[in-house]
């Protein structure tokens, strides 16, 4: 009976020879790909193992601040509503304000220029030739 069984089999495990024969050189190549890689693959983990207590710490940092910025995200979050209506308000005194500045600035020559007459007692006098 064993010998009819692998009689049986033959034609089956022969075939599977034949597919894993073809695979060889195919699998050689990626091992081979595989191993060029390595030493880079290795330096890889080098400098990640020691990059990993600085990100740690990193982490940790970050974490510790997570409170605070929360806070002030909703800190600014509660303040925006009210900011906005004073762009608003800013918004709609500009064209006012321009104007005042314009009118303040036709104005600024006379009012700097002008000495009011109870003053000009207090000039000097120009020289006499």
């Amino acid at each position: 009976m064993p010998s009819e069984r692998i009689s049986e089999e033959a034609p089956q495990k022969s075939e599977e020879v034949e597919r894993i024969s073809e695979e060889v050189p195919q699998k050689s190549e990626e091992v081979e790909q595989i191993s060029e890689e390595a030493p880079q693959k290795s330096e890889e983990v080098e400098r990640i193992s020691e990059e990993a207590p600085q990100k740690s710490e990193e982490v940790e940092r970050i974490s510790e601040e997570a409170p605070q910025k929360s806070e002030e995200v909703e800190r600014i979050s509660e303040e925006a509503p009210q900011k906005s209506e004073e762009v608003e308000r800013i918004s709609e005194e500009a064209p006012q304000k321009s104007e005042e500045v314009v009118q303040i600035s036709e104005e600024a020559p006379e009012s700097l220029f002008s000495i009011p007459p109870h003053k000009s007692a207090f000039l000097p006098t120009p020289p006499h030739f």
